[in-house]
């Protein structure tokens, strides 16, 4: 599973994320999140509703047991994201991207183990917000204001 995978899973099971991400489900189906990868779908940013598009900005990844001949590559890998939180109300935006926040300081993704039954949640690599500036998003009518975070997050890739 990638760590985009990951990140959106767990965010679909946080309770406080819920209020600022989910829509309910068409005829009262499922609930559905609106955390994107890459780009936002058109039409998804509506008035008193957030969005998340999240954004691979680069993989760092570790080789461990280097020799001359033969170098292992390790199966943690250093990502960096830019997770964008959008809303038509600078507040709400920057509420959910606190939120982001405060989620992110409790999830592992360098275990499988939140992924397991029971669900536990190690703290062994902890998630770094590097930095949160705000913007506008201009390509959206009427414009929406834009809470950007980059994170770096220690993933566990799968082989």
């Amino acid at each position: 599973m990638t760590a985009e995978a990951k990140l959106r899973t767990l965010a679909q099971q946080d309770v406080n994320l819920q209020p600022y991400f989910f829509t309910p489900g068409p005829n009262g189906g499922a609930n559905q999140i609106r955390w994107f990868d890459r780009q936002m779908a058109p039409g998804y940013l509506a008035v008193g509703k957030s969005c998340v598009r999240v954004v691979r900005i680069s993989t760092i990844r570790l080789y461990s047991h280097e020799t001359a001949t033969r170098r292992a590559q390790n199966r943690f890998a250093y990502v960096r994201f830019q997770i964008d939180v959008l809303d038509f109300d600078a507040e709400r935006a920057r509420s959910a991207a606190n939120a982001i926040l405060d989620w992110l300081a409790v999830i592992d993704l360098s275990s499988n183990a939140q992924f397991s039954s029971p669900t536990t949640s190690p703290t062994r690599h902890p998630n770094m917000c590097l930095n949160q500036r705000s913007s506008m998003e201009y390509k959206i009518q009427p414009p929406a204001y834009c809470e950007m975070l980059d994170v770096r997050i220690i993933d566990l890739e799968e082989e």
